[in-house]
C-alpha cells in the first residue's frame, strides 16, 4: 500500500511536467508484394510512408519508384536493399532529389535514369554519415543524357567530401552522363569482359568534382571514357584515377584538371591502354609503377611538375605532347619504345631522365644532349634515335614499279656481306605513283637509325646511309637509277608524322 501512496505522489509532483523522449528510428519494409510508388502507403508495410528519421529496407524482389518531387529534405536515415530488390526513379518532369541521411547498403539495384525525352532531373544525395556499400549480386545503375560543353548534366550523385562507395566481387557499377561530387570509388574484383550479362564496370561520360575519384583494384576490362576529373581539396597524396593490379583497362578521351597527386596512376597494371587523355595541373600526369604492356598513346600534359613516370613497366609511349612540365620524361629500371613524342615550353635542358634504363626513340624531339643517364642501362645502350627517312622523286617517273632503298654506307662500315642491315627498316620502300615512299601510318615507313647513347655515356654520332633509287625491269633484277649519300638530321623530325613533308627529295 505505501508504494501506491508513493507513486501517486511523483505522479503528483511531475503532473505540470512535459516529457520529451528522442524520436527513434523505425524500419520501414517495402510491402514484399511487388513494391510500388515511393510516396504511397501501400508500398510500405504498416501504410506508412517513410520519413526522415526511418532506415528503409526494400524487400527480396520488391521495386520501389522514387517520385517525390520537389523534396530536398531527408528521405530516410539510411537505405538497405535485400537481393533482387530494386530502387528505382520515375521518369517524370521536374526534379527528383532522394536524400538519405545516412549510409547505404545493397544486395539488389539502384538505378537511376534520365535518358527519354519527358524526364527531368535525378538526384541521389547523401548526408553524414554517408557511405554506400554494394554487395554481391549488387547493381548501381546511372544513366543520364549526354551532354557536352557547359550544359547542365540533369543527374547527381551528391555526399560530402571523401565519401566512399565499395563494391567487391559480383557487382554491376555503370555510371554514365552523371555529375559526381564527394564520392570516392573503391572497386574491388569486378569483371568487364562481356563473358556474363552482370559483368560491367564503365565509367562514360561523367564529371568528377570536388574530392570524387576513383581506385579499381583486381578490376578486369574496366572502362573509363569521356569523363571530366576536376578536382578539388584533394588530398596531397591521391590520384584522379588509380588502377591496381587491375588488366586491359582502357582509359580513353578523359579529361583531368586539378591538383592530384597523379592524374592517371598504375601499379603492378597488365596489357592497358591509356588514350587520347589531356591532363593539366597534376604533380604527376602519368605514374606507372611495375606493370606489363602499358600501352600509352596520344595524351596530352600540361602544366605538371612531372610529365610521365615509368619505373619497372614494358610497353609503348607512343604520340605524347608534354608541354611547360619541369620534368617532361622519366625512366626506371626498364627498356621501352618512344614514337612521336614530344615535348614543348619547358624551362629545363633535361627532356628524358633514365635510370637504370633504356630507350628507343622514334620520331621523337628529344635531342641527345637532353638526355640525363644514370646508372647501369638495360640493353646494350642508354638511347638509340630512329627517324623516318619519306622521300619525295621528282620528275618523270619510269614505268613500271618503282622503289627506294636505305643501306648503311661504306663510309660508316656498310653492311657486312650476307647480314641485315640492322640501322634500316621497311627497306626497299614502294614509290607511289606521285613519287612519295610510305608514310608512317602506313607501317611502311623507311626508318633508319641516328645517333646512340652508349653503355658508356658517349654520344655516338649518326651513320651516313647511301639511298638508291630502283626501277622495275622485266625478267630482271631492278635497276638502280640514282644514288646519293644522306645523314640523319634533326630537321628529319616529324611534329605530324603523316604530314606529306619530305626529309629527302630526289630530282630524277
Amino acid at each position: 500500500m505505501k508504494y501506491r501512496v508513493l507513486i501517486a505522489a511523483v505522479i503528483t509532483v511531475f503532473s505540470g511536467i512535459a516529457f520529451f523522449s528522442p524520436v527513434l528510428s523505425l524500419e520501414i519494409h517495402s510491402n514484399g508484394t511487388g513494391g510500388g510508388l515511393w510516396s504511397n502507403p501501400s508500398t510500405w508495410m504498416g501504410g506508412k510512408v517513410p520519413d526522415s528519421n526511418d532506415t528503409v529496407i526494400i524487400s527480396m524482389r520488391d521495386n520501389v519508384v522514387f517520385d517525390v518531387s520537389g523534396k530536398e529534405e531527408p528521405s530516410c536515415s539510411g537505405l538497405k536493399i535485400d537481393p533482387e530488390g530494386i530502387l528505382a526513379f520515375k521518369k517524370m518532369p521536374g526534379i527528383l532529389v532522394l536524400t538519405v541521411k545516412g549510409g547505404i547498403k545493397s544486395y539488389g539495384a539502384i538505378r537511376l535514369d534520365t535518358t527519354s525525352s519527358e524526364t527531368g532531373a535525378q538526384e541521389l544525395r547523401l548526408l553524414p554519415p554517408a557511405e554506400i556499400t554494394m554487395l554481391e549480386n549488387s547493381a548501381f545503375l546511372v544513366y543520364g543524357k549526354p551532354v557536352s560543353g557547359n550544359e547542365s548534366v540533369n543527374i547527381r550523385l551528391t555526399a560530402p567530401a571523401e565519401t566512399r562507395m565499395v563494391a567487391n566481387d559480383k557487382a554491376m557499377i555503370d555510371i554514365q552522363n552523371a555529375s559526381i561530387t564527394g564520392i570516392v570509388f573503391y572497386i574491388y574484383n569486378l569483371d568487364n569482359t562481356g563473358n556474363a550479362p552482370d559483368e560491367r564496370i564503365n565509367f562514360i561520360g561523367c564529371r568528377f568534382l570536388g574530392s570524387s575519384r576513383v581506385f579499381l583494384q583486381s578490376c578486369d576490362t574496366p572502362l573509363l571514357k569521356n569523363n571530366i576529373f576536376n578536382g578539388s581539396s584533394i588530398p596531397s597524396d591521391q590520384s584522379a584515377l588509380y588502377l591496381s593490379y587491375c588488366s586491359l583497362a582502357q582509359v580513353f578521351n578523359n579529361v583531368f584538371k586539378g591538383v592530384y597527386h597523379s592524374a592517371i596512376r598504375a601499379e603492378n597494371d597488365k596489357d592497358s591502354t591509356v588514350n587520347g587523355n589531356s591532363v593539366e595541373g597534376s604533380v604527376y600526369g602519368v605514374y606507372w609503377n611495375a606493370g606489363k604492356q602499358a600501352m600509352i598513346k596520344y595524351n596530352k600534359i600540361s602544366n605538371c611538375t612531372n610529365g610521365v613516370f615509368m619505373n619497372a613497366t614494358e610497353g609503348l609511349l607512343e604520340g605524347i605532347i608534354v608541354n611547360s612540365c619541369s620534368k617532361p620524361f622519366s625512366l626506371n629500371s626498364l627498356y621501352m619504345q618512344m614514337t612521336d613524342c614530344r615535348v614543348e615550353n619547358t624551362a629545363t635542358n633535361c627532356f628524358l631522365e633514365l635510370n637504370n634504363a633504356s630507350v628507343t626513340l622514334l620520331n621523337c624531339n628529344i635531342a641527345d644532349d637532353q638526355i640525363r643517364c644514370t646508372g647501369e642501362p638495360a640493353t646494350d645502350y642508354y638511347a638509340e634515335n630512329m627517324q623516318y627517312v619519306i622521300v619525295k622523286l621528282n620528275g618523270n617517273l619510269p614505268a613500271g614499279a618503282v622503289t627506294v632503298g636505305m643501306q648503311t654506307a661504306k663510309v660508316s662500315g656498310g653492311v657486312p656481306e650476307g647480314k641485315a642491315d640492322l640501322n634500316v627498316r621497311n627497306s626497299p620502300a614502294k614509290i607511289s605513283l606521285d613519287g612519295w615512299s610510305p608514310l608512317p601510318q602506313s607501317m611502311r615507313a623507311l626508318t633508319v637509325r641516328s645517333w646512340t647513347i652508349g653503355k658508356d655515356g658517349k654520344v655516338v654520332r649518326p651513320p651516313f646511309y647511301d639511298l638508291i633509287v630502283y626501277a622495275a625491269q622485266e625478267g630482271s633484277p631492278p635497276k638502280e637509277i640514282k644514288q646519293l649519300l644522306v645523314e640523319p638530321q634533326d630537321k628529319w623530325y616529324r611534329p605530324d608524322p603523316n604530314e606529306k613533308n619530305a626529309a629527302v627529295e630526289v630530282n630524277l
